[in-house]
């Protein structure tokens, strides 16, 4: 079970059925991230493109957030999203979609959002296909953020590519996982 940390929304709690390879950002890397953005994130308009459980774009909205996209392939998860969105009273400030994320980011328009947050399974290629997508199809407004969240081998060679176009605001290791964040200037 996962629970919102602070905001609106403080102390709801996510459970999900179908939780099967499902790896929730834990309270502690939440925490950090929402200290480390403060009062960046209130009146944006943000990404969360591999859901899951929808904790940091529900965080997000909880703390000030104007709108967040999610979006699920997974069509049970998607479903619980709904229905947790439609119970807590949230449904104008969220569009959800369910659908494979690097086919969906090629669809949003250029520099839309004002950060995306990057959450993919760990120990695959997604990390790297969907940050060449962002390379290629930058949705990611000037002066916006991106927050990538990752095994700590999962990065590789993109995070240098990243480097023109995005500087690296924070970088911080907890146990296995990886937050990085990074500020678009190219």
């Amino acid at each position: 079970m996962v629970q919102i940390t602070a905001g609106f929304l403080k102390s709801k709690r996510l459970s999900f059925k179908n939780s099967e390879g499902l790896r929730p950002s834990s309270s502690k890397l939440r925490m950090a991230l929402f200290s480390m953005m403060g009062e960046k994130m209130v009146g944006t308009v943000g990404l969360d493109l591999f859901a899951g459980t929808g904790v940091v774009g529900f965080e997000a909205i909880s703390r000030g957030a104007k709108k967040v996209s999610f979006v699920e392939q997974n069509r049970g998860r998607f479903k619980e999203l709904q229905d947790l969105i439609k119970e807590w009273g949230i449904e104008s400030q969220i569009e959800l979609y369910c659908a494979d994320a690097l086919k969906t980011m090629k669809q949003f328009p250029i520099e839309f959002f004002d950060w995306a947050y990057f959450d993919p399974p760990y120990g695959g290629a997604l990390l790297k296909s969907s940050l060449q997508g962002l390379l290629e199809h930058p949705f990611v407004a000037m002066g916006g953020y991106i927050m990538l969240e990752f095994y700590k081998d999962d990065l590789g060679e993109i995070g240098q590519s990243l480097e023109p176009f995005y500087h690296l605001v924070k970088d911080k290791s907890y146990g296995k996982s990886e937050l990085r964040i990074y500020r678009r200037v190219k």
